[in-house]
């Protein structure tokens, strides 16, 4: 999965740049990624895919991620989060079309700030079959760097 500007969605970035060399045998719960993302409501009728994921290659790269399942469009699911995101200090940073080796499955990402804390919802398209439906991911020095402090 490729954005339309040539970069790696967050997930697929952290999964290489992170899940190799991650020092990941639990979650910290303390890490302000973890808590951003802790601190979320999960819309209704959404459901985890998997366990989230907590990597830390090192104090300032740290990334937190959630797979769900949810029967909700585009639309209905950055309206859940939009809503409550604003209300909560972030700020809307850009969203991108998101392309599986050139295909258009209907895929995009949007990217939040609060701080250097960068939050990605990436919906994975109605045509994906990826088995989730969207990701949601907190982090800290993960490329690309969009939010700077």
């Amino acid at each position: 999965m490729i954005l339309a500007n040539g970069r790696l969605p967050i997930v697929v970035a952290a999964v290489l740049l992170l899940g190799a060399c991650a020092n990941a045998e639990s979650t910290d719960q303390s890490d302000p990624v973890v808590q951003e993302m802790n601190e979320l409501s999960v819309p209704a009728g959404a459901t985890p895919w998997a366990p989230c994921k907590y990597s830390a290659r090192s104090a300032s790269q740290r990334l937190y991620s959630c797979l769900y399942n949810a029967n909700l469009s585009f639309a209905e699911l950055l309206a859940a989060y939009n809503k409550e995101l604003l209300a909560n200090g972030w700020r809307k940073a850009e969203t991108e079309k998101l392309r599986d080796w050139g295909r258009d499955l209907g895929g995009e990402d949007v990217t939040f700030c609060k701080g250097n804390v960068q939050l990605n919802l990436q919906f994975a398209g109605k045509r994906a079959q990826y088995g989730w439906q969207y990701a949601i991911a907190t982090s800290v020095g993960v490329p690309p760097y969009i939010c700077s402090g």
